[in-house]
């Protein structure tokens, strides 16, 4: 099957069809790859001559089905838009000509461009080009604010309980069978219940800090089930500085993490509270 990429449109004035490349969707013959810039989408917001909400929405959904399709690719049947079955020509470039040619609504699809089966997909690289040339920089924020956060770690958490339990690990199937995708903590333990912590950097684009905090929720969820653990006696921790910006997309995910029962959140200053837990609760590492 051709590899190919579409550029993802949204559209800030139906009535002169005005719109604005937000984000990019690459086929690499396996599975569809999609990537959203925050950036670009702040500018649609400004510019939409509607309710802006309606933009996170549509964008929501679409992720949302991408990701479906993804996991049900080795499904047979129907699944609808974007099918990923061996034989059915939603998931080829004509459809996407078809989506270019006919879709009118909020989100619209640019006409897709092929890629040549020698040449390896860099999605990163694909979104630079076309979408949002300076998202990286907002990347770099990140990687510079997440260094700072582990620094504190390293210093008031990790030296203190790298004897006792795992640190610096990364859980995969190998270690868990069950385990659907890799995840990094910078601990965890268990005796009489499991305590953990992750450091994370909210400067991330919204669309990762998303990805690693419902990534680490399922996680918190998997080991409790396969330990037969209290989800309400273990204590897991996200060690994170607060976005300054309470009307970002990363704001609101720092309040669902804030009200969410199975995650603490601390500040980096804070991280000898979780090594303060690792001691009372006698945890030690369980892992093979």
């Amino acid at each position: 099957m051709k590899k190919f990429y579409s550029i993802v449109k949204i559209v800030t004035d139906m009535t002169v069809n005005d719109s604005i490349s937000t984000g990019i969707i690459v086929n690499d013959g396996t599975r569809l790859l999609f990537k959203f810039s925050d950036y670009k989408k702040s500018i649609a917001k400004r510019l939409f001559q509607s309710d802006s909400d309606d933009i996170d929405f549509a964008i929501k959904q679409l992720e949302k089905r991408i990701e479906e399709i993804n996991k049900s690719i080795n499904l047979e049947g129907t699944i609808g838009l974007f099918d990923l079955t061996e034989y059915n020509s939603q998931l080829k470039s004509d459809y996407f000509t078809y989506l270019n040619a006919y879709t009118t609504g909020l989100i619209q699809f640019g006409s897709p461009k092929l890629i040549l089966d020698s040449h390896s997909i860099d999605l990163d690289k694909l979104f630079k080009l076309y979408v949002d040339p300076v998202e990286h920089i907002k990347d770099n924020k990140g990687e510079e604010d997440l260094l700072i956060i582990k620094s504190h770690v390293q210093k008031r958490l990790i030296s203190k309980v790298e004897e006792r339990i795992h640190t610096n690990i990364k859980i995969d199937s190998n270690l868990i069978s069950d385990i659907i995708f890799p995840y990094e903590l910078d601990c965890i333990g268990m005796n009489g219940s499991l305590v953990g912590a992750k450091s994370l950097s909210f400067e991330h684009s919204h669309q990762t800090v998303d990805k690693y905090v419902s990534h680490y929720i399922t996680l918190i969820t998997s080991l409790s089930y396969k330990y037969s653990k209290s989800l309400k006696d273990n204590r897991f921790y996200l060690i994170a500085n607060e976005p300054k910006d309470v009307k970002s997309e990363t704001y609101k995910i720092w309040d669902r993490v804030y009200n969410n029962k199975l995650i603490d959140i601390l500040h980096p200053d804070q991280s000898d509270i979780v090594a303060e837990r690792v001691f009372e609760t006698n945890a030690t590492k369980f892992l093979n």
